[in-house]
């Protein structure tokens, strides 16, 4: 029936108005007709003037049909799964099919910018430390629409450009170190001590850490900015460590106002290191008369390293640029006219590339290094459109094929979030990505590449709504122990997760039941798991473990999904409708208040809290089916461990579906996920989203339906990777002319 309809849309016609009115009249005109509608929704009046609904109305209408809670279940008129699909179809029908499929121009976002500098230039740059946060739009950053450029971001796009440029080509006349800088989210905390806006502020015996990945060994300057809060007969006492060994022990009798400067050379070995700087000499007098000389604390507001300084280091991207020509213009321009096509992904006219190169001299002296003219040449170039924005088409008429760099380009940034690679570009410029075979090749290639972890990194993380979860601060009383390590150990289960299931080309359904999953010693320790002898994360076989597999019981998931104190019913279960289902519930009415995230003050069982505030009409419609998917997975605590009580009482469970089916526990709620084939629909309407760079409308659902039928053929990731690429929406544009 739904093949039928859709075929239907595409040449043309609609589904029968006069059907889905028969349809809605019998089943749900009872309770939503004037003068007295339930939740004020009039489906009366808009069967009689469709078109004057608004599209938040059909959206509202739809997710009801998606998830079967209208009519609900205690009804025994309901729909047969025909009919809900004609009244479905005919639904979607009415939103607004004619929106714009065109993916506005898109800026590199901040992932896409820091991996493009890594690949082309060698250079670690974080710019998400760097940059404003990027604005999200249906779920994902990608989207063109919310990429916008602001005048601060343009500047800070200048300074960034400047800044790598610097560090990418070394001037053999002005020797300069490379520098580590260990501030805001690349600062941990160890021991007794949070983080603040301005650094780390320590308490007892804590410590602020920067993790530091040195190329080579030699001497280092390590810095750092500290003030006291000062109290009784001593200053404030720091000491430096690398690992475990203290190198340096500092007075730090500053204050907030003008916090001191400390620095220390030494020499360090190639790898990854812990450099730490440790508040030693607590001191607490409460009693104290002066309330000034009550409680010794310390700030640490940044650390650095510096170097190595035993000779300016030369980076990969310099060290394999051509020595000849000798001469400046000619050096320069054999240099841009191999280097540009690369940075701007497809070919530069000469014209552009002279110009950059005239730009590059008249900003330089005449005595300049070749060095400091290429530098400023690569700061123009970096902060041309060219390199910042994935220009295409411009919106026209018909739909044109993308060119074949453009194609290479979104396939990269697709599956690498990074630049495309040399190979990528040659079979562009060779034709092979015009053909379907090519095509495919190029998207095997970027898949066995590690860098395709990005869409584990990227899309998963983003679609599961686990992005931000070292930012969440479980209540350190009720759930001690989980820091920030923890909380991004267990972000990484899930990317290693997801990236196995893609690589290895795993059915979609492993998602929610397998038997195997990733940890390292710290998730080990938090899921009562055997410690991994080697370090880093292991693939282990869960097999008679306490730990079963599938997302559902992930403690990243489930943390994400908790409130500080207490878990989340109704969170947990709008993740389940909003991420694995597609299937939103609408905005909570207007006046409509929450329950309290701690829990309140009622004694009341949260079960019974629920119960309540499910019998307001205004509520029961979503949360009948909301609950009872939070309910299911109430056996896992707000950190994501396993439990069979919750305050001195049982778990309860239970949960009862729309249709009366009742589910007990997160393994019942993985059985009928896994028979809802809204979960497949859920990952490829994401994962469409994520690769175009735009929301979906109406006039999608063909190629989305197509991803559904391909995937009953073969269910996996990866086989949704390809099917992607090659659907018209992918590789076409509509435009008349290239930018």
């Amino acid at each position: 029936m739904l093949a039928i309809i859709l075929i239907m849309m595409q040449i043309g016609l609609t589904p029968d108005q006069e059907s889905a009115k028969a349809a809605f009249t019998r089943y749900c005109l009872d309770c939503h007709e004037a003068p007295r509608p339930k939740a004020d929704l009039d489906l009366a009046a808009i069967l009689n003037a469709p078109s004057e609904v608004a599209d938040s109305t059909w959206d509202q209408i739809s997710v009801h049909l998606r998830g079967r809670t209208m009519p609900p279940a205690k009804y025994r008129k309901r729909p047969t799964d025909t009919e809900y699909q004609a009244m479905q179809i005919w639904v979607d029908s009415q939103g607004s099919s004619q929106a714009s499929r065109a993916v506005t121009l898109r800026r590199l976002n901040a992932t896409e910018y820091e991996n493009t500098i890594q690949d082309l230039l060698d250079v670690e740059f974080d710019a998400d430390e760097f940059f404003p946060d990027d604005d999200v739009g249906y779920g994902f950053d990608t989207i063109g629409d919310v990429l916008t450029m602001s005048p601060l971001l343009t500047e800070r796009y200048l300074d960034a450009a400047e800044r790598i440029a610097a560090e990418a080509i070394r001037d053999p006349n002005e020797p300069e170190f490379p520098t580590r800088r260990f501030e805001g989210d690349t600062i941990f905390v160890q021991g007794a001590g949070r983080k603040l806006q301005g650094g780390v502020r320590l308490h007892s015996r804590g410590g602020a850490i920067g993790h530091a990945d040195l190329s080579r060994p030699g001497r280092y300057r390590i810095r750092y900015s500290a003030w006291g809060q000062q109290a009784g007969p001593d200053p404030v006492r720091m000491a430096v460590r690398v690992g475990n060994k203290r190198i340096a022990r500092h007075d730090v009798p500053e204050k907030q106002n003008a916090p001191g400067l400390r620095e220390i050379e030494t020499t360090l070995p190639a790898g990854e290191l812990d450099i730490g700087v440790y508040f030693t000499n607590d001191y607490y007098r409460p009693e104290a008369r002066n309330p000034a000389d009550r409680d010794r604390n310390a700030v640490v507001e940044w650390i650095e390293i510096i170097g190595p300084l035993d000779a300016p280091m030369v980076g990969a991207f310099q060290e394999q640029l051509p020595s000849e020509p000798f001469e400046t213009e000619a050096w320069l321009d054999a240099v841009l006219g191999q280097f540009l096509p690369r940075l701007w992904r497809g070919p530069v006219p000469e014209i552009e590339r002279r110009r950059l190169m005239t730009m590059a001299r008249e900003a330089n002296d005449a005595s300049a290094s070749r060095e400091r003219v290429l530098r400023t040449a690569l700061t123009a170039a970096l902060m041309s459109p060219r390199f910042l924005y994935r220009l295409e088409c411009m919106p026209g008429e018909e739909a044109v094929p993308l060119e074949a760099h453009e194609l290479a380009t979104r396939l990269s940034y697709f599956l690498w979030s990074s630049t495309p690679p040399d190979w990528l570009l040659k079979m562009a410029t060779a034709g092979d990505l015009e053909k379907e075979d090519g095509r495919r090749a190029a998207v095997e290639r970027l898949l066995s590449d590690p860098r395709s972890k990005a869409v584990a990194e990227n899309f998963a993380t983003q679609w599961l709504q686990i992005r931000d979860l070292t930012d969440r601060r479980p209540d350190p009383d009720r759930y001690p122990g989980i820091d920030e390590r923890l909380l991004s150990s267990m972000q990484q289960e899930t990317v290693l997760y997801f990236d196995d299931l893609l690589r290895n080309n795993h059915e979609i359904n492993d998602l929610l039941a397998s038997n195997h999953t990733f940890i390292d010693k710290r998730l080990a320790a938090h899921y009562d798991l055997p410690v991994p002898d080697d370090d880093g994360f292991v693939k282990i076989n869960l097999e008679e473990r306490s730990h079963p597999g599938g997302l559902l019981y992930h403690a990243g998931v489930m943390t994400a999904t908790s409130n500080p104190t207490r878990t989340s019913i109704v969170k947990r279960g709008k993740w389940v409708l909003e991420a694995l289902l597609d299937q939103p519930p609408p905005p909570p009415p207007p006046g409509i208040d929450g329950l309290p995230e701690d829990g309140g003050d009622s004694t009341a069982s949260l079960r019974e809290q629920m119960e309540r505030h499910r019998a307001d009409p205004s509520c029961a419609a979503c949360h009948i089916r909301m609950d009872a998917l939070g309910f299911a997975l109430e056996e896992l605590d707000a950190v994501g461990r396993r439990r069979s009580m919750d305050q001195g009482k049982p778990v309860d469970a239970r949960g009862e579906l729309p249709d009366g089916r009742i589910i007990n526990g997160p393994k019942e709620l993985g059985a009928v996920l896994l028979e809802d084939p809204a979960v497949h629909r859920s990952l490829a309407s994401h994962l469409l989203i994520y690769a175009l760079g735009r929301g979906l409308t109406p006039a999608d659902e063909a190629s989305l339906q197509q991803l559904v039928d391909e995937l009953a053929k073969e269910p996996t990731i990866r086989r949704l990777v390809h099917e992607i690429v090659e659907l018209e929406i992918f590789r076409m544009r509509s435009g008349l002319s290239p930018l």
